[in-house]
């Protein structure tokens, strides 16, 4: 979810660099040289804006275009082949699974798209007591590249930390179904990947943070 392994700093650095046209020692004022995330599609760093705001700066690992889309190639050609066995394909339309599969992947790794589901699912949500999202930064922000506001959180999943932190767990559970609920029942718009590494706990008010928002 957050703790694969990280791809190297210079060439994050130099992705940062690419896609923004400053180098980030410009961009920033600090910028943490490692990540303090990594995930399958990108890794986060800390930073801070010249402006004093902390923000958290994801980098797309390089080169996943080629990469997934070969990975889909197979899948669709190991779809096509299961579709011509009925019995293997149990009646299923596989390739119009990895079709959509693949369309939803490529549609997670344009970080532009991302930053417009963020801000509407913000807007979703702001009325809701004790639910957050961050805010975006599109100044340094491209389609390889996202900033926004840095969350100084508790996974949701910590049961310890958050009992220390003296949060009201069944208040936070009640929250977040009911918050769920209304992104389903209500809004027609939702967050389609809702693990620990992407629901944070605000120690000091317990308010609810849901990040990332490629689905």
């Amino acid at each position: 979810q957050d703790q694969l392994p990280p791809f190297p700093n210079d060439i994050a650095f130099r992705f940062v660099e690419q896609e923004l046209g400053w180098e980030p020692e410009i961009l920033f004022d600090q910028l943490d040289p490692l990540p303090i995330a990594a995930a399958s599609l990108g890794q986060v760093y800390y930073a801070v804006t010249h402006e004093g705001q902390e923000v958290a700066v994801k980098v797309q690992r390089p080169d996943l275009f080629y990469r997934i889309g070969l990975d889909l190639g197979l899948l669709r050609r190991l779809a096509v082949t299961l579709e011509r066995f009925p019995r293997l394909s149990r009646g299923l339309e596989w390739v119009s699974i990895v079709d959509e599969f693949g369309a939803k992947l490529f549609e997670e790794l344009d970080y532009v798209h991302e930053a417009q589901m963020a801000q509407r699912f913000r807007a979703d949500v702001e009325h809701i007591p004790g639910v957050y999202v961050p805010r975006i930064y599109p100044e340094l922000s491209s389609s390889h590249v996202l900033t926004t506001e840095f969350i100084h959180g508790i996974k949701v999943s910590n049961k310890e930390q958050l009992q220390a932190a003296g949060i009201d767990i069944p208040s936070l559970l009640r929250r977040g179904v009911r918050t769920n609920l209304k992104q389903l029942l209500d809004n027609g718009f939702f967050h389609a990947d809702p693990h620990p590494g992407n629901l944070l706990v605000r120690p000091e008010d317990g308010t609810l943070v849901f990040l990332d928002f490629g689905m």
